[in-house]
């Protein structure tokens, strides 16, 4: 990225307002891993607010390395109706990166996304799948290494 532009970047963040109009979901503790897959707008999240006010999460928000992995969309609508999650609305998983990726990958069933766009979800998770074992690969080999 060029350097201007991440100087404007970092200037915006500090800028509580711009941050937020650009990115309102910027200070929500998502996983990264979670990035490639969309999330609900419009009627279909209105509903699930609704619905969250009305009888709660639908289904448990999945935390991993202390941000939200699965249920991003169930995170918001809690933060939209301004409730307070009960027992049970949030579980940690507490598996390796590659076993996250593979759980969000498992998920994709879960969300109405377009074939076309589907592809891109699972090319930018596959992406990050290879990532993964490429830093797994080189651990390995430096623990070889060592001995």
């Amino acid at each position: 990225m060029p350097e201007h532009t991440q100087r404007q970047l970092d200037r915006i963040g500090h800028h509580p307002v711009l941050a937020a109009i650009l990115n309102p979901y910027a200070g929500f503790p998502f996983h990264p891993f979670a990035d490639s897959i969309p999330l609900l707008v419009g009627p279909e999240f209105s509903f699930l607010v609704d619905e969250t006010k009305a009888s709660g999460v639908p289904n448990p928000i999945t935390m991993f390395e202390g941000k939200v992995l699965l249920g991003r969309d169930e995170f918001r609508a809690l933060v939209k109706a301004d409730i307070d999650p009960r027992e049970g609305d949030i579980v940690e998983f507490t598996g390796t990166r590659l076993q996250a990726l593979a759980l969000v990958f498992a998920s994709l069933d879960n969300h109405p996304i377009p074939p076309p766009h589907r592809i891109v979800v699972v090319h930018e998770l596959a992406k990050l799948v290879t990532m993964e074992l490429a830093v797994i690969a080189a651990a390995e080999a430096k623990a070889t290494k060592q001995t």
